[in-house]
């Protein structure tokens, strides 16, 4: 797919390219997924190569930049599709009109430079009418992305607890905004029929 055009509105990300990457995608992508969450995350929650192909074949999306790979999302637009204790307390208290965002990882070396903001951007880009939900990992407490989050606009809809002493919380911001702004519609994953 076409990198899409940053939402430049929001100051964040002008020089970062985001990729949709959905089910065509190549193995070395999706690795490079795998291995940039293992890098950056202290526990990746069974991640690997062959969950994330199943996930995209089922209709989620990567969002990534960089090349090397700096920055990425995992996007599930119909949450109700997730697996394991996120899928079953989606299931439980979502709808499909939410679009669940997880496993949002920054690589150290290049953190605090926006491109989470970016990546966020991107995502409420392409699904404007839609409220987002993250799900974040809490215990251990993560103060950072807490902290984050919270910057963005997200409140706390919620909690699940995936395996014993670790504890994924669900962070709700409403439809159409990024950063407390309004955001324009674009950036769609999608490819849409040209005439």
């Amino acid at each position: 797919m076409d990198p899409p055009r940053l939402l430049s509105r929001h100051g964040v990300g002008r020089r970062s390219r985001l990729r949709w990457l959905d089910h065509s995608c190549g193995d070395q992508e999706i690795a490079d997924f795998v291995e940039l969450n293992r890098g950056a995350v202290r526990w990746t929650g069974g991640l690997s190569t062959e969950v994330l192909r199943r996930s995209l074949r089922c209709g989620a999306y990567l969002l990534a930049t960089g090349s090397p790979l700096h920055a990425g999302c995992h996007i599930i637009p119909s949450p109700v599709h997730a697996s394991g204790a996120v899928g079953e307390w989606c299931t439980a208290n979502l709808d499909e009109e939410h679009v669940l965002i997880e496993r949002v990882v920054v690589a150290p070396e290049v953190r605090r430079r926006g491109l989470a903001s970016a990546l966020y951007a991107g995502v409420a880009g392409a699904f404007p009418e839609r409220p987002l939900v993250a799900a974040v990992k809490t215990t251990p407490r993560n103060e950072a992305s807490l902290r984050f989050h919270e910057a963005m606009g997200f409140s706390s809809i919620g909690s699940a607890t995936p395996f014993p002493g670790t504890t994924v919380s669900f962070l709700h911001l409403e439809r159409g905004t990024v950063l407390g702004r309004p955001i324009r519609s674009g950036n769609s994953p999608r490819r849409e029929p040209t005439n």
